[in-house]
């Protein structure tokens, strides 16, 4: 099994385990349908917040580098599907994931936890 696919796996049972709906899309960079294009997808409480979440690989290195295309098309194919984008990356052999996010989502999130 490679580490981007056990990576992946991690992700999916990362929401499970918080009660998330989810599936992983094996090879969505070249599946043509819009809604499979991030490699995991989670619904909560029914589809009342989905995200789109595509995981950064470290290929076992120590240290990762994200380009800017990859963050927008994440968040483009997320916002094509209305969901909240997500790109995830953890580092080699250490098991904290991590998220970065647009920072008006973000804030959105936290203002409405705040007033809801």
């Amino acid at each position: 099994m490679t580490y981007w696919k056990d990576q992946e796996r991690r992700i999916k049972k990362i929401l499970e385990d918080r009660g998330w709906v989810s599936r992983r899309n094996p090879g969505s960079g070249n599946l043509p349908f819009r809604e499979f294009k991030n490699d995991v997808h989670g619904e909560y409480r029914g589809g009342a917040l989905s995200v789109s979440i595509d995981h950064k690989s470290t290929k076992g290195q120590k240290s990762i580098s994200i380009k800017r295309s990859d963050m927008d098309k994440c968040f483009k194919d997320a916002e094509a599907n209305d969901d909240f984008g997500i790109v995830t990356w953890n580092y080699y052999q250490k098991h904290t994931v991590y998220a970065a996010v647009r920072l008006d989502q973000l804030l959105d999130l936290l203002e409405e936890r705040e007033n809801g």
